[in-house]
């Protein structure tokens, strides 16, 4: 835990067939001069608080194929940065593994996501509260056949929401359900 909190690191230390397994709470958080960063094919879950806080020079983050990735825990990539309110301002997110069955709370609130981290044949199960929130550049989501959610959908475009999956979201223009998906 906390391996690389608050140092000097411009790039990741891992390549995309680096033999590490986990990545442990906070190991990135706080670091001002993060660039890009390449999660290991081995890697099964994202730690609480990974990159939380961690730099507005975050431009790249990519996961690849990767074939294990299962969880991305709550406020993962949260990019709000205490110091100055600012949000990720660069950071591109590519598409997530199919793979990936949790998002939990706040995991990507206060980045600049633009696409869908969703490919349609996602097999996400679970996207926790305000994932999303506060992604003011996310254009467009693609919601996976089977995902639940811990939070209401019904209004994610209305101006005086909240809360919510996509809380101040100001670009979204649309979501799009798979379609087989049931909403109760």
């Amino acid at each position: 835990n906390y391996v690389f909190y608050a140092s000097a690191l411009v790039d990741s230390p891992f390549t995309r067939n680096s033999s590490c397994q986990s990545i442990g709470k906070g190991c990135f958080e706080k670091i001002l001069t993060l660039k890009s960063f390449i999660i290991p094919n081995g890697i099964v879950e994202l730690d609480v608080l990974t990159f939380l806080n961690s730099s507005t020079n975050l431009e790249f983050v990519g996961f690849g194929n990767n074939p294990s990735l299962r969880v991305i825990k709550k406020n993962c990539f949260n990019g709000r940065s205490l110091q100055n309110g600012q949000a990720f301002s660069k950071l591109v997110i590519e598409t997530l593994p199919d793979c990936v069955t949790t998002i939990e709370d706040y995991a990507f609130m206060y980045t600049a996501i633009v696409d869908s981290p969703f490919s349609p044949t996602s097999k996400c199960t679970s996207i926790g509260h305000q994932a999303f929130a506060e992604c003011t550049s996310l254009k467009e989501v693609f919601i996976p056949k089977d995902a639940t959610f811990v939070t209401d959908l019904s209004n994610y475009g209305a101006s005086n929401q909240k809360s919510g999956l996509f809380f101040n979201c100001q670009s979204l223009e649309r979501v799009t359900f798979h379609e087989d998906t049931q909403v109760k």
